[in-house]
C-alpha cells in the first residue's frame, strides 16, 4: 500500500509538470529577475487606521500547514479578538495589528477574517467568536472557511490545469473571500493587493493592516511577498493558469487577491502551479507554495517592522505555528527546491510541511534587526503541550488515573486487531475519543451552568469551537491532553471532517488563552 502511494504520487508530479509545459509550449520559465525588498515607502501607514494606536507597530506571522493551519490560525485569530487592548476597551489584539504576513493555509484563515472586515460583516458583532456562533455564518456565508476536496477533486485538478481551466482560483474567491454573496442586500465584491496597500498620494483612507501573502517563484527558488511594489518590478501582466485568468495588469495594487492565496497554497505535485504573464516577453513566472523556502512568513514579517517608522522599542511580533507535531530534524531549504527532497513531506494524500525554522533561527533574525526577544512571541500546539507537561507534574493521584484512562482509549483507538498503528481519525464512524471529549465539556458545562442550561447536554461535536472562555480554566488534565491529541493529529490533508475543524478552532483560541497574559503585555 505504501509503495502504491508513492507510486501515485510520483505520477501527479510528472503529469504537474508535463501539463505546465502543454499550457503554451511556446513560453518558457523566466531564467532570473531580482525580488525587490520588502518596502513601505510607496503606502500609507496601516497605523492611520481609526482608533490605531500609532506609537505601536503589531505584526503577525501565521504559518502553513494546510487545513490545519486554515483553522488552528483562525482559532488563535478568535482568541486575539477576545483580548481586549488595555487603551483602547473597544478594541482588541487582533484590531491592533498593523501587519499580517502568511504562508500557505494560514494566509486561508487570514484572507476570511479580512474579507469580512472589509465588508463590514463584523461590525455588528462584539467579536470575531460572536460572529462565529451565528446561522449568518453557517446559512449565508460559507458554513465552514473552505469546502474539503476529495481525492476525485486531484484527478479534476490535473485535468484543468492540462487544459488551462482550473476553477481554484474561484472556489478561494466564494468560499474564502465571499465574493458574490449578499450581506445586507450588498454583493460581497472581489478583493485585490490595493484593499491592502494604500497609495500615498491616494485620497483613499486606510481602513484595514497590511496583508502579505508569501509564495515561491519555482523558476529561481526564492521567496515573493505579495506586495504592489514587487509585482510591478517582476512586470506580471496577467494569470496564464489557473483558469479565470485575469490579463493587461496595470499596476501591483490590482493584483487579485485569491491569486496570492492560491499561489501560496499550490503545492508542488498536488495542486496546479499558477503561471503568471510577464509584459512584452515569452517567459512566464511559476509560483508555488510559500512554504518551500519559508513556512512561517517570520521573514517578511520582521521585514515589515525594519521598514515600520516606530522605534525598535515600539515594535511587536506574534508568531503562529501551526504545523503540528514534526518527526525528524527542522530545517530550511536555501538551495533550489529539489522535488525528491519534497516526497517525505507530501505524499500524495497528506501535506506534512517540514520546512520548520526552529526558535534559533528566529532569534538569530531577530538579533539581526536589533529586536528584544521580549517583544517576540511565538504560540502554537507547543504551548497546549507545555500547558499539559507543566500541569502533570503539579497533578494529584485522582487527576493522573485520569488521565490513564483517556490515554489507555487513545491507544485502544489508535491500533489496529493486528496490532498496527494507524491514526486516531476513523472514516465513516464515531469518533469514540472526541465523544469522549464531548461528554467531559457537557459534564464540565452543567456542572458549572456556563451556558444557563443545568441538566442539559448543549454542546456537539459541530460546536466545539463555541465553548465559552470561561470553560478553560476548568479543564482537567484529562481534558488538555485529549483537546491536544485530537487537534495535533489532524493531519493536513484535503479532506478533513467538521470535527476537526472546528477542535482545531477550538485548541487555537486555547493556545491564546493560555498565553493571554504575555500577549497583553505585548500591547504596552
Amino acid at each position: 500500500m505504501k509503495n502504491c502511494t508513492y507510486l501515485i504520487y510520483f505520477f501527479f508530479l510528472f503529469a504537474s509538470f508535463s501539463c505546465a509545459k502543454k499550457v503554451n509550449p511556446v513560453m518558457s520559465d523566466l531564467k532570473y529577475s531580482p525580488i525587490l525588498s520588502v518596502s513601505l515607502d510607496h503606502y500609507k501607514s496601516p497605523q492611520k487606521r481609526k482608533g490605531q494606536n500609532e506609537n505601536l507597530s503589531i505584526g503577525l506571522a501565521i504559518s502553513g500547514g494546510g487545513s490545519r493551519a486554515e483553522y488552528f490560525g483562525f482559532g488563535v485569530l478568535i482568541g486575539l479578538d477576545e483580548i481586549a487592548y488595555t487603551e483602547n476597551i473597544e478594541s482588541s489584539f487582533l484590531n491592533e495589528v498593523d501587519y499580517i504576513s502568511t504562508v500557505s493555509g494560514g494566509g486561508l484563515g487570514a484572507g476570511y477574517y479580512l474579507s469580512l472586515k472589509k465588508h463590514q460583516v463584523l461590525e455588528d458583532y462584539d467579536n470575531l467568536l460572536n460572529f462565529w456562533d451565528t446561522d449568518l455564518r453557517r446559512d449565508t456565508l460559507s458554513s465552514y472557511l473552505f469546502e474539503s476536496s476529495t481525492i476525485l477533486n486531484l484527478f479534476k485538478l490535473k485535468r484543468l490545469e492540462r487544459t488551462g481551466r482550473s476553477k481554484f482560483p474561484g472556489r478561494v474567491e466564494w468560499e474564502i473571500l465571499q465574493e458574490g454573496k449578499k450581506y445586507r442586500g450588498n454583493k460581497i465584491g472581489p478583493l485585490s493587493l490595493g484593499n491592502f496597500f494604500i497609495e500615498k498620494k491616494s485620497s483613499l483612507a486606510v481602513n484595514l493592516p497590511m496583508f502579505v501573502v508569501n509564495g515561491t517563484i519555482l523558476n529561481n527558488n526564492e521567496r515573493i511577498p505579495f506586495m504592489p511594489h514587487i509585482v510591478d518590478k517582476l512586470k506580471i501582466s496577467g494569470a496564464l493558469m489557473p483558469h479565470e485568468p485575469f490579463k493587461n495588469l496595470n499596476k501591483g495594487f490590482g493584483f487579485p487577491l485569491n491569486h496570492a492565496i492560491v499561489s501560496s497554497n499550490s503545492f508542488p505535485g498536488i495542486l496546479p502551479i499558477p503561471k503568471y504573464s510577464i509584459k512584452d516577453s515569452d517567459e512566464v513566472i511559476r509560483i508555488v507554495d510559500g512554504g518551500v523556502v519559508e513556512n512561517f512568513g517570520y521573514r517578511t514579517l520582521f521585514e515589515l517592522l525594519d521598514a515600520d517608522k516606530n522605534t525598535i522599542d515600539k515594535k511587536r511580533a506574534l508568531i503562529v505555528d501551526c504545523s503540528g507535531e514534526v518527526d525528524g530534524n527542522q530545517y530550511e531549504e536555501n538551495e533550489r527546491i529539489k522535488l525528491a527532497r519534497l516526497l517525505p513531506s507530501a505524499l500524495f494524500y497528506t501535506l506534512s510541511t517540514r520546512y520548520l525554522p526552529s526558535n534559533e533561527r528566529i532569534k538569530e533574525l531577530a538579533n539581526f534587526y536589533n529586536y528584544d526577544n521580549e517583544n517576540i512571541k511565538r504560540i502554537g500546539f507547543s504551548t497546549i503541550k507545555k500547558h499539559f507537561l507543566d500541569e502533570k507534574i503539579k497533578a494529584n493521584p485522582a487527576a493522573l488515573k485520569d488521565l490513564q484512562i483517556v490515554r489507555e482509549m487513545l491507544i485502544k483507538e489508535r491500533v489496529r486487531k493486528n496490532r498496527k498503528q494507524k491514526s486516531i481519525r476513523k472514516r465513516n464512524r464515531k469518533h469514540v475519543v472526541s465523544q469522549e471529549f464531548l461528554r467531559r465539556i457537557n459534564a464540565i458545562n452543567r456542572t458549572k451552568n456556563f451556558s444557563g442550561q443545568e441538566k442539559e447536554a448543549v454542546y456537539n461535536t459541530q460546536k466545539y469551537s463555541q465553548i465559552p472562555t470561561a470553560m478553560f480554566d476548568h479543564f482537567t488534565l484529562a481534558e488538555i491532553f485529549l483537546l491536544y491529541e485530537l487537534s495535533v493529529q489532524v493531519q493536513t490533508k484535503l479532506k478533513i471532517y467538521p470535527w476537526e475543524k472546528e477542535i482545531l478552532v477550538l485548541a487555537g483560541r486555547y493556545a491564546v488563552y493560555l498565553e493571554q497574559e504575555n500577549l497583553k503585555r505585548l500591547l504596552e
